[in-house]
């Protein structure tokens, strides 16, 4: 009828659906005029994030890139939930039945990577769940595998008796429940230490790494980048208490003479140097790991612990396991798969732009070594445009490196969200229409 309507709104599907044209306006300036698809399609990527300007021309370039991603390059691993998905994650490890189980919160992440070194040790799957109720999925899961044993890490705050009960009941008569009785992530880590010496000696299997970690609670990204390694090498995690704390019972672990080697995830205010010149008159040589942030910390542990520097490590980037940092929980139980594919980690968060950049950077700089991405979470983690875009980063790696040619007769999208997610990026969903 000659009128022209103005839709004002937050909702990228809705402007997509609605509207032919579409004029994408941040902090007052018009940022791109198009097409409703093109438009909206680049705001999913770009719009309200965070980044450098160098960093959203990285990413922009890949996202307008003509490259195919072939079918099979990229796949995801995804629960309902994070429950869901640890029990993906553990059916893929096929791990043996009438063996051990370890039992961990899901809203605690310190303890899931202490626990990676254990879940090596009795080749038994970390299974997550809530503080008062064991999921279904994962009761089910117990189900299956028939453990003899079920350790829970925590004390009644962490995981309730309830829990506990729950857990036994799903894996039937003859099962032990071994609880490390803990609720403070500090001393829990030295219990599962202490409980896996005595695993150790009782299972008859190969007891604890010479090597050690200790770390900080701000260094999650870099012990999700270990965790496959800490699986492989039965690697046990300690924690300081505080900034530049280590307590005595930790000490007296580290310098008790079960190690020889100790990594400190941090700089000084954290594990202070005084203390790895103490762990060095005890016989322990120790070394630091620090990165600028968690993408170059992840990338500086891949390049150690792919390059056949660290005895035992077996990892390769040829598949990679792509993980947000900062919401993790998809990857608490993800170090035992990992390990068991040889896989490494990259650590990518699609808000924040300097991130995807540089998992752009690191996938190019490996010349085509990168055949396959494996994506943890469903699509409010990553979005269709976020693994096509580094599904195009690997083609054009493999192009590059005279690994693939540039056919896209097998090519195909890559593979659709649920129909229930999200696949906006957008910080709000409010919605204001004007007529």
């Amino acid at each position: 009828h000659d009128v022209t309507v103005l839709i004002v709104s937050h909702n990228n599907d809705q402007i997509e659906r609605l509207c032919n044209k579409a004029i994408w306006i941040e902090k007052g300036h018009t940022r791109m005029m198009g097409s409703a698809a093109d438009v909206c399609r680049t705001y999913r990527v770009l719009g309200g994030h965070v980044g450098s300007a160098e960093s959203e021309a990285a990413v922009f370039s890949m996202l307008n890139s003509p490259t195919r991603v072939p079918e099979g390059l990229v796949s995801s691993v995804a629960g309902e939930n994070r429950y869901g998905t640890a029990v993906k994650i553990a059916e893929k490890c096929k791990f043996a039945q009438g063996g051990s189980v370890i039992l961990a919160s899901g809203d605690f992440s310190l303890p899931c990577m202490s626990a990676q070194g254990l879940s090596g040790m009795l080749d038994a799957p970390v299974l997550l769940s809530k503080n008062e109720s064991l999921p279904d999925v994962v009761a089910q899961e117990i189900a299956s595998l028939a453990p003899r044993r079920i350790v829970v890490l925590g004390g009644e705050d962490v995981l309730s008796s309830e829990v506990a009960e729950q857990a036994a009941d799903a894996a039937g008569d003859g099962c032990a429940i071994c609880r490390i009785d803990c609720n403070e992530s500090v001393e829990l880590a030295r219990l599962i230490f202490d409980f896996g010496k005595r695993a150790a000696e009782e299972d008859g299997v190969p007891g604890w790494s010479k090597l050690a970690i200790i770390a900080h609670h701000d260094c999650l990204g870099d012990l999700i980048t270990l965790s496959p390694l800490l699986f492989n090498q039965h690697i046990p995690v300690f924690y300081i208490r505080e900034l530049g704390v280590i307590d005595d019972a930790t000490a007296a672990s580290i310098q008790g003479g079960d190690f020889t080697d100790l990594i400190a995830l941090g700089v000084d205010k954290h594990i202070p140097d005084t203390f790895l010149a103490a762990c060095a008159e005890h016989g322990v040589k120790s070394e630091r790991l620090i990165g600028k942030n968690p993408y170059d910390a992840n990338e500086k542990i891949n390049d150690l612990i792919t390059s056949g520097q660290v005895e035992g490590a077996r990892l390769t980037v040829d598949n990679l396991i792509v993980s947000s940092v900062w919401n993790p929980a998809d990857a608490f139980a993800a170090g035992a798969w990992a390990a068991k594919t040889d896989s490494a980690f990259l650590l990518e968060d699609p808000q924040n732009l300097d991130s995807v950049a540089h998992a752009i950077s690191y996938i190019k700089k490996k010349g085509g070594s990168v055949k396959h991405l494996t994506f943890l979470g469903d699509s409010s983690q990553f979005g269709r445009l976020d693994k096509e875009m580094l599904g195009k980063t690997v083609q054009e790696a493999l192009v590059d490196a005279g690994l693939a040619d540039t056919s896209a007769e097998d090519a195909q999208p890559v593979e659709t969200e649920r129909a229930d997610a999200t696949p906006d990026n957008a910080a709000s969903a409010d919605t204001q229409e004007n007529e």
